[in-house]
């Protein structure tokens, strides 16, 4: 995430507590789980699908359906993947892309079965903090 952790606290406490924005911060959120599966997809031959790799695309597409799922409960209709429906969108895949060209740039190329396994290294090691802090200040709100 690229808020610096001493403001993520107040940033999720105050997209937490706002129902409309909460619901479109989940859109966003499962839009970027979206995006990493049609990367995967893209990145990877067919010969590269391996058991592991198929499941790791279903743990992709669930994790989207389920924020999906959870950010149409909060808004109380059906959420599509615009500026209307969701926060930062233009930033949520210049993150994407960013992360990506700097995987290519420190690799040299962006052909490669390697860039894309670095890209997911990064995005997911980075996921699982802000999730953990998410968590912790859903728990905390109540």
């Amino acid at each position: 995430m690229l808020i610096p952790s001493s403001n993520l606290s107040n940033f999720l406490k105050e997209v937490i507590l706002n129902q409309e924005h909460h619901a479109k911060f989940l859109n966003i959120l499962s839009l970027l789980e979206f995006i990493g599966t049609r990367k995967m997809m893209k990145a990877l031959p067919e010969k590269a699908y391996s058991l592991d790799t198929l499941e790791h695309l279903h743990d992709e597409i669930r994790h989207a359906r389920f924020l999906k799922k959870q950010a149409v409960k909060l808004a109380d209709r059906d959420m599509a993947y615009t500026p209307e429906d969701t926060v930062a969108l233009n930033e949520a895949h210049d993150y994407i892309h960013g992360v990506d060209d700097l995987a290519a740039m420190a690799l040299g190329t962006t052909k490669t079965v390697t860039n894309y396994e670095l890209t997911t290294l990064i995005i997911e090691l980075r996921a699982i903090e802000f999730y953990m802090d998410y968590q912790q200040m859903l728990e905390v709100l109540g």
